[in-house]
């Protein structure tokens, strides 16, 4: 049995201390703030998604997705029915709680504490066997933030939702993500430029009816809907793969690798990645890093691919040309975003 510690207890960590509680080890979760929190993410898990759910003893819940949607600039856009049967929209505040309920009834313990410092061995002056971060896309013991691509803003629209399906809205630039979380209630997720976020100087609602203006489909899905929560807002990280092992700390989640999210992976990918680190603990942290590499490093290339060409207006307006034309390409291209 070893003593682990675990900082961050967003899927990731969760998953990870859930699974390393139930193999024996002496697990340790910390979470900055005991009640749950908003904050960017796109809030879609895939159907890959589900299956570790129910390996981690959690219920879904959430509003059904089944189709994926993709509109231009010129409001025209292309839809696809999603791998596995699809899958859910369901709100981090949600989400979160069960995931970390699901780590206690495994046998870890949950202590609400804002971590300062990590090291091999040591989290804040305390003695273990081993350190996990799962603090994010900007890992709390790797220093140096990682070069921008951009910055991300979520809130949730009460309104019409899109009927079981998942909507990317493309703009110069950038792109807007809607999914349904609850009977009229919708997540908005959005990754705008440096130079059009900076423009607005944080106005987010002026940044929105910019997007809009530009956006003939954003403009018609939203009409009917209001804003219900605050913004959150971050800086995006580039699609990456930073490490999952380096000066004795372990890595999980975005902090071992950050995906683009025009491919609504990142919850997955936590999830699995988690669920790969408790998998492979007992191998070392070379057997962990060639499973995360195998499973996910295709996916990190595509998405970062497609992340590239739809905040490009005229290869964004070409690709949904010729997938209008041939949509058998696009089931492809999802199934190339997924494992």
């Amino acid at each position: 049995m070893k003593r682990i510690a675990i900082v961050g207890g967003g899927p990731a960590g969760s998953a990870a201390a859930t699974l390393l509680a139930r193999a024996g080890h002496d697990v340790t979760l910390f979470e900055r703030q005991a009640a749950p929190r908003e904050r960017v993410c796109g809030e879609f898990l895939s159907g890959e998604a589900l299956p570790l759910l129910a390996r981690l003893g959690v219920e879904p819940a959430g509003w059904p997705i089944r189709r994926a949607r993709v509109f231009g600039g010129a409001g025209k856009g292309i839809e696809a029915e999603l791998p596995r049967g699809g899958g859910i929209g369901w709100e981090r505040t949600h989400l979160d709680p069960a995931l970390r309920a699901a780590a206690v009834r495994a046998g870890a313990r949950l202590v609400t504490a804002d971590v300062k410092h990590m090291e091999a061995g040591l989290v804040d002056g305390a003695a273990l066997d081993a350190v996990v971060d799962a603090t994010g896309r900007f890992p709390l013991s790797r220093g140096a933030g990682a070069p921008l691509a951009g910055f991300g803003y979520r809130a949730a629209f009460e309104g019409p939702v899109p009927d079981a399906a998942v909507e990317l809205h493309l703009f110069p630039g950038g792109y807007v993500g809607l999914a349904g979380v609850a009977p009229r209630r919708a997540n908005l997720c959005l990754l705008a430029p440096r130079d059009l976020a900076r423009r607005h100087a944080g106005e987010l609602d002026a940044l929105l009816d910019d997007i809009r203006a530009r956006s003939p489909s954003l403009r018609s899905r939203l009409a009917a809907s209001r804003r219900a929560t605050d913004w959150c807002a971050t800086g995006y990280p580039r699609s990456r793969f930073a490490g999952c092992h380096a000066r004795g700390i372990w890595y999980a989640g975005d902090a071992a690798g950050t995906v683009a999210p025009l491919g609504g992976e990142g919850i997955a990918m936590a999830l699995g990645g988690g669920a790969l680190l408790a998998d492979h603990f007992d191998r070392g942290p070379a057997s962990f890093t060639r499973a995360w590499q195998d499973e996910f490093a295709r996916r990190l290339r595509w998405c970062r691919a497609l992340s590239a060409l739809a905040i490009r207006p005229l290869a964004a307006r070409a690709a949904l040309a010729v997938l209008t034309r041939v949509p058998g390409l696009v089931r492809t291209i999802v199934a190339a975003t997924r494992s």
